[in-house]
This record gives structure tokens, sequence and C-alpha cells, in this order.
């Protein structure tokens, strides 16, 4: 008898618990306006492209409802300019404060895409030899069994290892890490005495590491720390006037504040018997970090705009020769010929596409997307027509293959048909 009682006791307490969890998660769920996904005012955009524009943020408008999302930022560049921006939702939940296409967001990933413009810069004024190995120019980076030239590492194919896996001590500092790094140069101590995966050259591993690795070679070839450079060297005379480090200091505005999905209780709930469609989207802050370990490979915040005059000068060749440019778009191939299996460049992935575009006929794409704690982004380019999407969210974990990646292909070929029939 005595068993059963504390059967029955556990039971109940375990029930009580349930009741409290389902009793504070609906307290707790942010309610968005109903009016969030709603434009403030008419975008401007050209008159060409004004039946694009309308379809595409109809859309857009859709998607982000039917997930949930926060708030959207967008634009797309046509011919150099761009020639359309939207942001709609909250930046700030709690605050009640709307996304505005000047506020900045993570961008994740799409942080590498950004570091190879200036890595290609130095390359064009020959201050970096890309078959050069990286020890020519960080000295102090411990001495591996093979050298790692340059180019291979801005492909992901040094052999430089990207985050630990798992749950461990390493993980949580690499994922969530907390210390402030005050050089690129201290940075490489997370990773630098662990030895290479494979002979560079052999294999392919996507690697953050790999890109704090690289900002130490773009710190020595141009005589100045990375974000300095970057800054002088690449936002300032492309116009991207809110691209910069995620380290606080961003105010005018404020960037979109992080948000994680819950992706643990929903299941939980739905394996419980509760339908999905009555749990609503839950938001919750991801822990504090500070990036400054990542700079380079994912550390950065830029809004869509940014991003996409970034893209508008790659295209044209005018910050860039068409050399250099090229050189950073073309997909690396192995030592024994085979193509890489992400089709990386140096900084961007590269493939043809039809499908997505919703064309006749395939085009060379040219991409990245980023996800990082609260925040998702991808970059689309179309060289051949001149076309360039930059879609931004405040919720991590949507880049890529997520809806980030499938916005942009779809409001590019919106723009890329347009233009077909103007000309």
């Amino acid at each position: 008898m005595r068993r059963v009682l504390k059967v029955v006791t556990w039971v109940a307490v375990l029930l009580m618990g349930m009741l409290a969890l389902l009793t504070g998660w609906f307290l707790t769920l942010p309610t968005l306006p109903s009016d969030v996904y709603d434009v403030l005012g008419s975008p401007s955009v050209d008159g060409l492209y004004a039946a694009s524009a309308d379809s595409a943020q109809a859309w857009a408008q859709a998607v982000a409802r039917d997930l949930g999302l926060p708030s959207v930022s967008l634009a797309v560049g046509v011919d150099g300019e761009v020639v359309w921006a939207l942001a709609f939702g909250l930046a700030d939940i709690d605050d009640g404060i709307g996304a505005s296409v000047n506020t900045p967001y993570r961008i994740g990933s799409v942080s590498k895409a950004v570091t190879s413009v200036g890595l290609g810069r130095l390359v064009q004024d020959g201050r970096i030899d890309l078959d050069a190995h990286v020890r020519t120019y960080v000295p102090t980076f411990p001495e591996k069994r093979w050298p790692v030239p340059v180019r291979l590492l801005a492909g992901h194919m040094g052999g430089v290892r990207h985050y630990t896996s798992g749950f461990g001590r390493t993980f949580l500092k690499e994922t969530f890490n907390r210390e402030r790094y005050d050089s690129v140069i201290d940075a490489l101590e997370i990773f630098e005495d662990d030895p290479l995966l494979y002979e560079p050259g052999t294999g392919f591993q996507y690697s953050t590491h790999g890109y704090t690795l690289l900002s130490a070679v773009l710190e020595s070839a141009a005589g100045q720390a990375y974000l300095a450079f970057m800054d002088q060297a690449v936002f300032a005379p492309l116009g991207m006037e809110r691209t910069g480090p995620d380290d606080g200091t961003a105010t005018d505005p404020l960037p979109a504040v992080p948000l994680h999905m819950d992706k643990l209780i929903v299941p939980l709930l739905v394996q419980l018997g509760i339908p999905a469609k009555l749990l609503g989207t839950r938001y919750v802050r991801p822990p504090d970090a500070d990036p400054s370990y990542k700079w380079a490979g994912a550390g950065l915040l830029s809004t869509a705009s940014d991003l996409v005059r970034m893209a508008n000068a790659l295209m044209s060749y005018e910050f860039l020769d068409s050399a250099t440019v090229e050189l950073l778009w073309a997909p690396q191939r192995l030592r024994d010929g085979y193509m890489n299996p992400q089709r990386y460049g140096m900084g961007w992935r590269i493939d043809r596409e039809a499908e997505l575009l919703g064309l006749a006929d395939s085009v060379r794409v040219i991409h990245h997307g980023g996800s990082s704690p609260g925040g998702s982004a991808f970059l689309l380019l179309v060289p051949e027509a001149d076309v360039a999407v930059a879609v931004l969210t405040n919720v991590n974990h949507l880049s890529q293959p997520g809806p980030m990646r499938l916005a942009a292909y779809r409001i590019a070929g919106e723009f890329v048909r347009a233009r077909e029939q103007i000309e």
C-alpha cells in the first residue's frame, strides 16, 4: 500500500508540474499585434519594378505570418541600384519597436561573404598571395603537419576544424562564448593547438574558426586590426553605413533583438496531444554571448540594403576588378579533381538554378546564408541578370536551406523576369 501511495504521489507531482508548465507557457506567450505584418507607408520602388515589388511583398508577408516571424527586412538591387527595400514586424517585441530598413540584424555566416570582399581587396592590391602559407602572414600560428595555403583556408579546404559538437564545456564555450577577445590573434587560442583534420586540399570542412584565422591573415597584410580594415577599406567605400561588429555599440537605430523560436517545448506538447495551432509561437532570448572570437566568420551586423550595395558593387566590377571577383566566385576543386561538396569558392557558394527562380533556363547564382543565435540571413546574386536580394530576420535557424533561402530565390526570380521583360 505504501508503494502505491508513493507512485500516486509522484504521478500527482508530475501532473502538477506539467500544469504549471502549461500555465507558464500561456501566461508568458508573446502576442504579436494583428497588424505586425503591415508595412507603414509605401516603400519606394522604381515604376518599372512596381508589380514585382507588390508580388514579392505580399508573398514575404504571408510567409512571415505563417511562420510567426517577429520581423523581416529585405532589399533588392538591379543594375547597380537598390531599387526596393522593405521591413515589417517588430524589431523588439517587448517594447513594440517596429523594424525599419535601417535596422541592423545579425547576419551569421554571411559575414564570410563580407570578409571575402576584404580579402579580394588585399589580393587585388598585391598584398596577399593566395598560394602563400598562413604562417607567412601569421607566424605565431603553430606549425602543423602540413602547410595551409590562404586560398584553401578561404575555401574551407585547409583542414581547420569547425565548432565542437555535443554539449561539453568546449561546445558551450564556442557556441555561447562570453569571453571578450581584444584581438583576432588572441581568439586563435580556441583552436590553434588542434591538429588539422586532413591535408589541405584533400578534404572539405566548413569552418568558422578557419575564417577567424583568415582574418588574422588580413590583419597582417593590411597592417591594421580586422574591424578597422574592413570599416576603412570595405564598409565606408561601399556606403555600408550600418554594417559592423555585433559588439553592442550600434544605436542608430538599435539592432533587432535576437530571438530563438522554442524548439523543445512545442514538440513535447504536441506529443501530449495539444494541437500545434493552439500553441502559437513562443520566443525566448538566446543566452548572452560575445562574438569577438568570430567577427570574420559569423560576428557581423548588417542591413539588407547594405548587403545589396556590396553585391551590386561586386557585380558591376567597380569596387574589385572582374578577375578578382571571378576568383572569389570560382568553386574550388579538391586535389583529386572532384568539386568540393558545397561548390564553395572563397566566401561564396556557386550554383546554377532555374526552378527556384521560376526561370525556364538555368543561370549562375552566387549566394551565402547565415544563422546565429537570434538571426538568419540570406544573400543571393544573379550576376548575369544584375539582380541581388538580401533577406534578414531576427530568429535563428532559418537561413539555409530554410525560409530565408527560399524567399531570396522567389524574390530574385520576380525581379529577374521583370528585367527580362523590360529588355
